[in-house]
């Protein structure tokens, strides 16, 4: 005898041997502007239906238990959420190459475009809260990385970001201002990209990230305490403002890192821990580290108001890196010079009162012009020392008791018959 079979087919629902899943992936084009009010039960993607990163603005309501994911982790999408009532709970995925453009509501109208408190992952994708009227909203979802993202602020006011972050691969702090006001244990570092500035703390800043901060032309402002436990590395030209604290800043493990092809102005910092100019150029107006390395041909150069410095100062791996100055100043360097390095000094007084052993690779150890001083016992003085233009120079043993030898060639600078 046979069997009726009956089926009863449901709009927007797929049945398979994953059960159900509500609702369609959003496509969106270019310039699309979308009001219609969303439910995410089950889940609900929106994703780009042409290349190049279009954009839609979603002024409806999404509500619902399920996720809301923005992109396919193929073709990039911009989706900007506008409504502040938005009450969806089961969180906010971000994929590879889109971004979700956060509105943030204001003192007069509150709310958020993305319910506080609820989860978001960022799987290689990046998040912008949007401000208006000057507002510094306060974040409270708990942020994901898995194999990295972006966090930007957008508009005129600043994030503050009171939920924890976590996962793996590097946070990018793209644009706009923001802040760590929780305890963060995220890993594979921390990119502070041209026009951001980040705020952060011994306290909020990833204990245990050892790939520490890059400044790629961004600011860190170190708050709330005087100690970082990661290195500071800068990736692009940075000018005197990039790195600042309220108190002496302690870097305790990695100090800071100027690479090669970079420039760094460090004029407005107070710190102690490791310098390492490596094969970059490091210009200072004052300087407090505890210890200077020059490594493949990098400068460390002095100028404005500096009068002194006592730390070591070292060249490595037999490379031509140089000390020079850029104004005419008169400084004296107390602390131990050794390795492979040289002395370029154009007009002012240079000091050398260490116990000091460097030496170039190549050509003399010390250059003199525009009238410039060099004084010194013959422990500190080392190497021959070169005139390179027709001024005045000096060079000033003040040995005690005229008891000192010097062993290098004082080379004038040749004259015309």
């Amino acid at each position: 005898m046979g069997r009726n079979i009956f089926f009863r087919v449901f709009v927007g629902l797929t049945v398979g041997m994953l059960g159900p899943v509500w609702g369609s992936p959003i496509g969106v084009t270019s310039g699309m502007s979308n009001t219609v009010n969303h439910d995410t039960t089950g889940g609900l993607s929106i994703v780009a239906s042409v290349s190049g990163n279009p954009t839609g603005t979603f002024s409806g309501l999404f509500s619902g238990a399920g996720k809301l994911t923005i992109g396919n982790g193929t073709l990039p999408v911009t989706v900007d959420l506008r409504n502040l009532s938005n009450s969806y709970s089961g969180g906010t995925d971000v994929l590879s190459g889109s971004t979700v453009i956060v509105l943030q509501g204001t003192s007069a109208t509150p709310g958020a475009a993305i319910a506080g408190g609820t989860s978001i992952s960022l799987e290689g994708g990046t998040i912008k809260f949007q401000m208006s009227d000057g507002a510094t909203p306060t974040i409270t979802n708990t942020i994901t990385l898995t194999g990295g993202g972006t966090l930007s602020a957008i508009g005129s006011g600043a994030v503050y970001q009171y939920s924890p972050i976590h996962g793996t691969g590097g946070l990018t702090i793209g644009e706009g201002s923001v802040t760590f006001a929780a305890a963060n244990n995220y890993t594979g570092g921390t990119t502070v990209a041209s026009g951001a500035t980040l705020y952060t703390s011994a306290s909020t800043s990833p204990s245990s990230d050892t790939d520490g901060i890059t400044l790629s032309g961004g600011v860190v402002n170190f708050t709330g305490g005087s100690s970082y436990g990661g290195p500071v590395t800068f990736s692009t030209y940075s000018g005197s403002n990039a790195i600042n604290s309220d108190t002496l800043l302690t870097l305790s493990n990695g100090g800071l890192t100027v690479p090669s092809g970079v420039e760094v102005d460090l004029s407005n910092i107070n710190y102690k821990g490791p310098t390492v100019v490596d094969g970059g150029i490091l210009n200072v107006n004052s300087l407090t580290s505890s210890g200077v390395t020059l490594n493949n041909g990098g400068d460390l150069i002095f100028y404005g108001e500096i009068t002194s410095y006592d730390g070591p100062i070292t060249g490595g791996n037999n490379s031509q890196s140089g000390i020079t100055n850029a104004d005419t100043i008169n400084i004296e360097l107390s602390g131990n010079i050794t390795g492979s390095l040289y002395f370029q000094w154009a007009g002012g007084t240079l000091e050398l009162t260490g116990t000091n052993s460097y030496h170039p690779s190549s050509g003399p150890a010390n250059e003199l012009s525009g009238g410039a001083t060099l004084l010194g016992t013959t422990r500190g003085i080392q190497g021959d020392i070169s005139i390179s233009d027709d001024s005045v120079c000096n060079v000033i043993f003040k040995d005690s008791n005229a008891n000192g030898t010097y062993e290098g060639v004082v080379i004038p600078f040749p004259l015309n018959n």
